[in-house]
Formats: C-alpha cells, structure tokens, sequence
C-alpha cells in the first residue's frame, strides 16, 4: 500500500511539475528485463523483453507506456510431513506486465551520464497453476490474475547522440498473488538494459 500511495504521489507532484512544458520528444525504448520473484517458498527468476512508448515534455520530465512478457516462473517446494499432510508452496506461471506512467532523467554535467527514475501504474497479467501444502494430500489451483498497482524505480544512463542513449533500470512492482482463501506479497524486483531512440 505504500508503494502505491508513493507512486501516485510522484505522478501528481511530476505532472504539476511538467505542465509549462516544451515541445515533446518522442521516443521508443527496448530493454532486456530480468525479473525476481519471491514470496513463501518461492524463489526464481525469468527473463523477457519490454517495450516503451514515450514522449518528454521538458528535458527532465516524460511520460511513457510500456509492455513486457516476463517469461516463464516457475519454482517453490512442497513436503509430506505425515500424518500431518503437506506443507510449502509451488508455482508455475507466465508474467506479463503492462502500464503506464512518468520518466525523470537528469543529466550529469557534460559527462553524457545521467541519473533518472520511474514512477506510475502497473497491471500485473499472472496466468499458470499453483499449488499449496494441505491434508491429505497438496491442493493444486489454476492461476489467473491481473493486479493493479504501483511501481517505483531508479535508472542509469549514457547518451551517446542526441537521439541514442543506453540505460540500466531497477524497478519495484506492488503485487499481491491471490492464493483463494488468502494473499501474499509478491512484489517482484525488474532488473533491465536498453536502447532508447529518439525521434
């Protein structure tokens, strides 16, 4: 809850910010994304791609929409404590995210780095089987969920021409997994590489 109220206010507090903008800039941005997953006896990670759509309304200040098929997850364990049942939790599902929202970016000095983050909404597409300790036996359950909530996140930059530049970006996602008769936290982690080009 509190990284969506933190991302919502960044949205508010940035688009009051931007509203004497200039002319927009657009670009388009591909970036190789690493996701981490990690809640109960789950512990994995899968690799996608993500595409961004964006335009800037002053140097420092975009706005962007973006799309990325994280790949298959897949992990967690179950055991038999008899005659108690089982215990743990496994998964097994295909994560897509999409969303929307705002872009910083701050250059540092005439280095061509710059520093930057990334705030806004995001729908989180889970869709696979899980399954959950039970008596006798584990309790397997089809997965379909889409879940709405907020991300955060802090980029690294080199722009190699005005209209070309490279980035690593670290992102958090609010997610919560809907396990039926509960809900865990899942919030995965977003580790991605890529092009931007402007136009």
């Amino acid at each position: 809850m509190t990284l969506r109220a933190s991302s919502l206010g960044l949205c508010l507090l940035l688009a009051a910010g931007s509203a004497t903008a200039a002319q927009p800039s657009n670009y388009v941005r591909v970036d190789a994304v690493s996701a981490q997953f990690d809640v109960l006896s789950l512990d994995d990670s899968s690799t996608g791609l993500m595409l961004t759509l964006g335009s800037r309304f002053t140097d420092y200040v975009g706005a962007e929409l973006f799309y990325a098929d994280l790949g298959e997850v897949e992990g967690g364990r179950l055991s038999g404590s008899s005659p108690l049942g089982f215990s743990g939790f496994s998964a097994n599902f295909d994560a897509k995210v999409y969303g929307a929202g705002l872009n910083l970016r701050y250059p540092i000095g005439d280095s061509g780095f710059f520093m930057g983050g990334q705030g806004g909404i995001q729908w989180f597409d889970l869709s696979g089987s899980y399954s959950t300790g039970g008596f006798p036996g584990p309790i397997f359950r089809s997965l379909e969920q889409n879940d709405a909530g907020g991300y955060l996140g802090i980029a690294l930059g080199y722009q190699f021409t005005e209209s070309l530049d490279l980035s690593a970006r670290w992102t958090r996602y609010a997610v919560d997994l809907d396990l039926g008769n509960r809900e865990e936290t899942l919030d995965p982690e977003l580790l991605s590489v890529g092009l931007e080009y402007r136009f």
